[in-house]
């Protein structure tokens, strides 16, 4: 059936007229919609207009410029798009937001988001980062997210500026009582007169000292640094007489320093101090000295006294060493003889001589045997031709001698100390004899010490000589 058309352009047509005509259009025709309807709208009223609208790919688009607002699907990447500005624009859907929104965001840096944390404008990368919240965790503000002007002295106040987030701060004005009241003569009369030490070490003195003298100190400062400052530095233990003395005066009394009280510092005695340790005096300082009745090691180790000059002990009787938990006895210095001759000794000083091996005394201006040493000979080499004998002390030999006759006592002890390399010194039975053993340690040494316990059986003649060279070496008498 053919359409009856309108003869006057100009208002919208009706849906009626669209479902009573526009099905018997002729399809061959194709004709577009604005042909019938000119250049008005269409007005659907509450219906819908079904289409696909869609595209296979981005191409089979159609130009963007000439259809201005058209949407369309294009099904080939399966986005919608929109005209607009001579360009297809993509719609955003949820694939192209992301799981996390904000995240996504070019100008949100979420580096570090965890629990309690914000975002916050960062001027200096033009993105909103990471920061803490000045609340988060329960822990309050912290003082770095506060900004805080304070002003001069007056009546105490906090205010807070909204406009520029300041706060501002005004102390109180404490000059008119501090000075007067914590310095006052007045106050130390009174702490040092009413309160003993006892008290305070103890609440009862806080009490005291907050309703007695509140009105000291205009009812305020007990609270305030000042206060403790002064308290501390003008009457550290109450009195002293003030000045920042802290001194206070025990008077005869007692400084208890444990629980059970029997641990104290006293003054029974006039410049004097007496410590008390499990209700016994066990040490006594004095102007000359402190006074004490034993000395111990605190761990293991050994206790060292020590002194840049003499030391001195004074005892009205004897000076005893005795053994304790299996512990030795009495030592003294250890210094061989050129250590020794570097002292300035005093008559009645006494060493150990590692070099000869005895006790020494010095009196008369020298050095004296205590003991009988042992008896050293220094054995050297002269070539091939000689040994060499001296000793520690020039006793035996006043100076070096080449092979010298030795006599030797029963029962003494020698020690031959043999520095000739290549030449093993030997004491033997005789002149190229065999070797003598009988109380000889490290025989035919050439660098070492032989050592000779003369037995009551040695003959009466031996002989020391070089292995290598015979016409090294001499006679050895052996003497009572």
């Amino acid at each position: 059936m053919a359409v009856t058309l309108r003869s006057v352009k100009g208002t919208p047509l009706t849906h009626n007229e669209l479902d009573a005509n526009f099905t018997t259009l002729d399809s061959a025709s194709n004709r577009p919609l604005n042909y019938y309807a000119g250049d008005s709208d269409i007005d659907f009223g509450t219906h819908k207009i079904l289409y696909s609208n869609n595209y296979d790919s981005l191409g089979a688009l159609p130009g963007a410029g000439a259809y201005h607002g058209m949407f369309a699907h294009v099904h080939g990447v399966g986005k919608a798009y929109y005209a607009h500005a001579g360009a297809w624009v993509k719609l955003a859907d949820y694939d192209d937001r992301g799981a996390d929104s904000t995240g996504a965001l070019s100008n949100v840096n979420m580096t570090g988001i965890s629990d309690n944390k914000i975002l916050k404008w960062d001027s200096a990368s033009q993105n909103f980062i990471v920061a803490s919240d000045i609340g988060g965790g329960g822990s309050g503000i912290a003082l770095s997210d506060l900004s805080v002007n304070q002003t001069a002295a007056g009546t105490a106040a906090l205010s807070y500026n909204n406009g520029n987030g300041i706060f501002s701060y005004t102390p109180p004005d404490l000059s008119s009582y501090t000075a007067n009241a914590l310095d006052s003569a007045a106050f130390h009369t009174k702490l040092t007169t009413n309160y003993s030490l006892n008290e305070f070490d103890s609440a009862t003195f806080h009490t005291k000292l907050t309703t007695n003298y509140a009105s000291d100190f205009k009812g305020a400062g007990f609270d305030s640094a000042t206060f403790h400052t002064k308290l501390t530095g003008n009457y550290s233990l109450g009195g002293g007489g003030g000045g920042g003395s802290g001194a206070y005066d025990l008077n005869g009394g007692e400084l208890t320093l444990d629980a059970d009280g029997d641990t104290t510092i006293h003054a029974d005695t006039d410049d004097e101090v007496d410590f008390k340790i499990a209700g016994s005096d066990v040490a006594t300082l004095k102007s000359d000295g402190l006074y004490i009745n034993s000395i111990k090691s605190l761990s293991a180790g050994t206790p060292t006294v020590t002194s840049s000059s003499n030391i001195v002990l004074s005892a009205g009787g004897s000076v005893t060493v005795t053994q304790n938990s299996g512990g030795g006895g009495f030592r003294v210095g250890s210094l061989t003889t050129t250590n020794r001759g570097s002292l300035s000794a005093s008559d009645g000083e006494i060493i150990y001589n590692t070099t000869n091996g005895q006790f020494e005394i010095y009196q008369r201006s020298a050095w004296q045997p205590l003991t009988k040493g042992a008896s050293v000979f220094n054995v050297g080499n002269n070539g091939a031709s000689d040994y060499t004998f001296s000793d520690p002390e020039n006793h035996w030999f006043p100076s070096s001698e080449n092979d010298p006759v030795l006599y030797l006592r029963r029962g003494e002890t020698y020690y031959f100390v043999v520095n000739a390399s290549g030449h093993p010194f030997e004491i033997r039975t005789g002149s190229g004899g065999s070797a003598y053993s009988t109380g000889v340690t490290n025989n035919a040494t050439q660098v070492g010490t032989v050592i000779f316990k003369v037995p009551m059986s040695a003959p009466s003649t031996l002989y020391y000589q070089c292995t290598a060279h015979s016409g090294m070496g001499n006679t050895i008498n052996i003497v009572w």
